[in-house]
């Protein structure tokens, strides 16, 4: 299998057959212009990426139709009795979609951000992977060593690491079955003595480099190694910048419900005394979910706040309040709808600004900051005190924290406090109880999760936002005190469409 994806690694700079001087087989032409024409750019790439999870592909996915990919779609056709026509019908495609969906519901690609770059890239979360957390990386595992992946920031040199790489694997006895090296990457595929079969991908990042690495052994159980890497590759490269790319394919997902709430609307005029207009002539009935409300706080002494993406994610205007109630307009300036963080620019003037503390540990007391269901509670903001319960979130997705201090409906893009009052995380979401009783049989309470500060300090080191850093021996507060600072920090916002 690697045979093939050494070729076809070695033709992924987007040439076409034509450029490589190979002959075109019968209905090509025909074929190509249906894909390249036919299709938005969001068509073609889906169909590729089904065909690599299908595995009649072996190639990252490109903008126009190539010999390998008419390749694959013949295949496709073929083995299924079909006309070999390289051009899918809509049964056709809805068939490929069905087999390339089996293998997504096994490995559960979902986007997960490097601890110290951002740029979330598709990992494949499920089969039973083991989720490890470091400073430079984020790695998963199956118990029985069938399948390990991670995704790293080193501060090493891209060519000398490459140089360094290959000496190794000739000392060490690895089969080198495929390199690549371009000025900003390279791509390295192994197999070792045992079987063990491997891919590497590297890009120049700053000053350092970011890649992935994954192992999987087929000896231990059939996991399609060699698509997932594809698929991952493409995702990186999407990421740095080399290629277009999708997200990660949905499903079922697991019952969470966004903790934005409808903002506070006016009281209804009373009843007049005149006869009613016809209902022709009455205006609409105002809709209660298109104002929303959520929480904000600041990171910049400019006025800069961080939020939930979900929460701005449909505003026209966007309006905020700070602690004294002084009200400012607010401007989204960054976006990451994957880790849902969004960065606001204001004209407000904050009295305090977050630290930010990454590493809060399992069971560490935490408290949450917000303007929960502003509608019919105080205005003046909402203090909740818990724990960190858990150091991943659903379907152990490391990048959030799962704790147990209440959050409600209008918590969304508040601060996540330690007992030192550095912000360790950003509330996001709670689990829809109903939901999930009515799915499992159970009424699950002060489930809650926030996005980890990692993450959020990653998200402004790469829009240029330097937050404060938590000082590491800073003193134990109050929850009083922790209470008034988290106030200080926070504001209201209402998003308008």
């Amino acid at each position: 299998m690697w045979r093939s994806i050494a070729l076809a690694f070695a033709l992924a700079a987007s040439f076409t057959a034509a450029a490589l001087g190979q002959s075109r087989p019968p209905g090509y032409g025909p074929a190509e212009q249906a894909f390249n024409h036919g299709l938005d750019l969001r068509g073609r790439l889906d169909i590729q990426i089904d065909l690599i999870a299908a595995g009649y592909l072996a190639a990252v996915p490109t903008e126009t139709f190539t010999l390998r990919v008419y390749e694959g779609l013949t295949r496709f056709q073929r083995e299924r009795g079909l006309a070999a026509t390289g051009i899918l019908d809509p049964a056709q495609r809805q068939r490929l979609l069905g087999e390339a969906s089996e293998l997504y519901r096994m490995w559960q690609f979902k986007p997960v951000a490097n601890p110290m770059r951002g740029r979330p890239i598709w990992m494949p979360t499920g089969m039973g992977l083991l989720a490890k957390y470091q400073p430079h990386q984020i790695a998963f595992q199956t118990a029985d060593e069938k399948l390990a992946v991670s995704y790293r920031h080193l501060k090493r040199d891209l060519g000398a690491t490459y140089n360094e790489l290959l000496r190794g694997y000739s000392a060490g006895g690895v089969t080198v079955n495929y390199t690549a090296a371009r000025p900003n990457w390279f791509v390295i595929s192994t197999t070792n003595k045992d079987g063990v079969d491997g891919y590497l991908r590297y890009h120049r990042d700053g000053d350092g480099i970011t890649g992935i690495a994954v192992f999987w052994n087929n000896d231990k159980g059939v996991v399609h190694g060699d698509r997932i890497a594809v698929l991952m590759s493409a995702s990186l490269g999407s990421r740095m910048g080399s290629m277009p790319f999708l997200d990660p394919p949905a499903f079922d997902a697991p019952q969470v419900a966004s903790s934005a709430q409808p903002a506070p609307q006016p009281p209804a005029p009373p009843p007049s005394a005149a006869a009613p207009a016809p209902p022709a002539a009455a205006p609409p009935a105002p809709r209660r979910d298109l104002v929303t409300a959520g929480t904000g706080f600041f990171v910049g002494l400019d006025g800069t706040v961080v939020t939930n993406e979900h929460v701005v994610s449909a505003c026209s205007s966007i309006d905020l309040q700070t602690e004294d109630r002084t009200r400012a307009a607010a401007s989204v300036i960054a976006r990451d709808k994957t880790n849902d963080l969004a960065i606001l620019r204001t004209s407000a003037t904050p009295k305090r600004v977050a630290s930010l503390r990454t590493g809060a540990r399992l069971g560490e007391g935490v408290a949450a900051f917000g303007f929960p269901h502003s509608d019919i509670l105080a205005t003046s903001g909402h203090f909740t005190q818990g724990n960190i319960t858990a150091t991943a979130g659903l379907g152990d997705d490391t990048r959030f924290f799962q704790v147990s201090a209440p959050v409600h409906h209008g918590n969304s893009g508040g601060p996540l406090l330690d007992m030192r009052g550095s912000v360790v995380g950003v509330v996001t979401s709670k689990l829809n109880a109903l939901k999930f009783a009515s799915n499992a049989g159970d009424l699950p309470q002060n489930i809650n999760f926030a996005v980890k500060a990692s993450l959020l300090s990653a998200f402004l080191e790469s829009h240029n936002v330097e937050a404060g850093r938590a000082a590491p021996d800073a003193p134990t507060r109050d929850p009083a005190d922790i209470a008034d600072l988290a106030r200080a920090i926070s504001v209201f916002i209402v998003c308008r469409p």
